[in-house]
């Protein structure tokens, strides 16, 4: 009995890591997503230009 009660736990730690690591891929996905919603094409414009010259020598 209680072999086959450690294998239940172990299934249920396995679930639980699963859960875990969709639950964040999500999380994350969606984070990543609302980051791209939030600079619109004026602000990548803006940066572009801001950031674009900075290696480039001033004549």
């Amino acid at each position: 009995m209680q072999g086959q009660k450690s294998d239940n736990e172990n299934d249920g730690d396995k679930n639980c890591k699963t859960l875990l690591r969709k639950s964040i891929m999500t999380n994350r996905s969606i984070y990543t997503y609302m980051l791209s919603m939030l600079v619109t094409n004026k602000d990548q414009d803006f940066y572009r230009l801001k950031y674009a010259n900075v290696d480039v020598p001033k004549e």
